[in-house]
């Protein structure tokens, strides 16, 4: 049997990319093929078909987790930061959800929103909101609600890349054979996503880097003129993530082009020496999101000097709501809780 009280997933076009582990470390990690077509531009197409999936790999595996946390790759989202006056807790999600939809280009009847309050200062609240289409979102928890793990999480991929790059502010770029994503973190917080799909995956390496490093510098310019008090500067990181992030080819051209320095990845959990950190970063994000949800509270309140178990000082969690229990959840209520993992250490 693997131990591992987690377990991490993330479903990619052609495979499904997982790591389990416990309190503080990664105790194992590894992919599993999927049919094609199962996962197509960040939609899980049949639930059902995924589920057995999902239930025959944890079988075959031996894994018995206490919580799956899982993504699924090239979701689009619509991260934003609103500004509200404070209201009592019962108006809030109605006054988010209406600031929202006069805010995002997509009406609410084909997304949902999850919210999370940033800072509270005099009257006024700072929240973090996230737009989502519904179908991909609905697909990926019924294909969870029906492999019956004991518990399970939702994550987005842009916030699990945020959360395991574990910087204040930065620029992930998660490299994949079919896809890019570029997530700027800013506070911590993901606050501009970026999803590109490649429909000719036979491009030339030097080719694929000109065409982040292009995206890299439009991404940046446009927040810069957009928030000319909290610019991007040329010393900001550039965190390589995904399979492709550690291709020589295109680390080089990467170093050599972009005009932001390259940093490596540090896990926010221990890991074995051999542990690919870059590849499976989405899957540490939400590892740690887990982990810190249900952290005993010695582990929360005294930092263990040789492991890293902060994390960014946002965390959204996505659960279905409202919803009977062993039935697939077409419809279902978002919900969302926020949990700050900048915890008070002691000394």
């Amino acid at each position: 049997m693997v131990k591992g009280r987690y377990l991490a997933v993330s479903f990619e076009p052609t495979k499904l990319r997982y790591i389990t582990s416990d309190w503080k470390k990664v105790t194992s990690w590894g992919t599993e093929p999927l049919k094609p077509g199962a996962v197509t531009d960040g939609h899980i197409v049949d639930p059902k078909k995924m589920a057995a999936t999902l239930t025959e790999f944890m079988k075959a595996n031996k894994l018995h987790p206490k919580v799956v946390v899982s993504s699924v790759a090239g979701i689009r989202s619509l991260p934003r930061i609103l500004q509200l006056p404070k209201l009592p807790p019962k108006l809030v999600h109605q006054a988010v959800v209406h600031e929202a939809e006069r805010q995002m280009p997509l009406p609410m009847n084909e997304m949902y929103v999850a919210h999370a309050v940033l800072n509270e200062v005099d009257n006024e609240s700072q929240f973090f909101v996230m737009g989502m289409p519904r179908q991909p979102i609905e697909n990926l928890a019924s294909s969870l609600e029906l492999a019956k793990p004991k518990s399970y999480q939702l994550d987005l991929k842009s916030t699990a890349l945020a959360r395991a790059a574990n910087v204040d502010v930065g620029i992930v770029v998660d490299i994949e054979l079919t896809r890019i994503e570029i997530v700027i973190v800013i506070d911590g917080v993901p606050l501009i996503t970026r999803t590109m799909f490649m429909t000719y995956t036979a491009i030339a390496h030097e080719d694929r880097v000109r065409r982040i490093k292009a995206e890299i510098d439009h991404t940046v310019a446009f927040h810069n003129a957009n928030q000319p008090d909290n610019r991007l500067e040329q010393r900001v990181p550039v965190i390589l993530t995904g399979k492709l992030a550690a291709d020589a080819i295109i680390r080089r051209e990467a170093v050599e082009s972009f005009s932001h320095p390259i940093i490596t990845i540090t896990p926010s959990l221990s890991a074995p020496a051999d542990f690919p950190s870059g590849t499976y970063a989405s899957c540490i994000g939400m590892a740690v999101k887990a982990k810190t949800r249900s952290a005993p509270r010695s582990l929360k309140r005294k930092r263990d000097k040789k492991v890293n178990v902060t994390g960014p000082a946002l965390e959204v969690v996505l659960t279905p709501g409202n919803m009977p229990p062993k039935k697939s959840p077409a419809k279902f209520v978002l919900t969302t809780l926020v949990a700050c993992v900048h915890f008070p250490f002691s000394s």
